[in-house]
């Protein structure tokens, strides 16, 4: 008696419906992710330009030219252990007549947050909710530049060095080209065609 009648069946209908959410469930996927990586990119950015900023002020005070560093000095007892374990001290060596020498430690942080930041010319995109940077002027990177790590992290991740290792996992991996082959000839060596 129905067979003839035009329109969506139910079953139809519900395959459409489960469709139709799957699809959903992979596009929140997709954004999900996508929004995850450009706010990745967006800190790492802002580290960058801290750092840069910081390895100029660095060089500034080293001449004489800039009284102090940038920023508030940091009082560890407040900071994560997170934060506290992958900051470096040095140990100077202090030596006052009449008295034993001793070392104690220097520290050298540097905390920014949103406010401090603009403070020295840097604006960042977002002011989150217990979001600062600091900036290790102990600890140099492989280019010579201070370590700069952020207050929340990402996925375990608080130093540059460990975010730069991070991102650098996830980009494409682009094909190798075939590697050319060297011959040593009578003028040399050069590349074969």
């Amino acid at each position: 008696m129905y067979r003839n009648e035009k329109g969506i069946s139910l079953l139809a209908l519900i395959i459409i419906v489960i469709i139709m959410i799957v699809l959903a469930i992979v596009i929140w996927g997709v954004v999900r992710d996508i929004v995850h990586d450009a706010m990745v990119e967006d800190i790492r950015a802002n580290m960058l330009a801290i750092q840069g900023m910081a390895t100029n002020s660095a060089q500034l005070h080293e001449i004489g030219e800039l009284e102090y560093l940038p920023g508030t000095a940091v009082d560890l007892d407040y900071l994560p252990e997170a934060i506290r374990s992958r900051l470096q001290y040095v140990m100077v060596r202090v030596e006052v007549e009449g008295y034993e020498p001793y070392y104690v430690q220097q520290f050298n942080f540097r905390i920014f947050r949103y406010a401090e930041l603009s403070e020295v010319g840097l604006s960042i995109s977002t002011d989150r909710d217990g979001e600062f940077y600091i900036v290790d002027f102990n600890n140099m990177c492989e280019d010579g530049k201070p370590e700069v790590l952020y207050s929340l992290g990402v996925n375990g991740q608080y130093t540059l060095t460990e975010l730069q290792e991070y991102v650098g996992e996830v980009d494409i991996v682009l094909p190798e080209e075939d590697e050319p082959e060297y011959v040593e000839g009578e003028y040399g060596v050069y590349v074969e065609e």
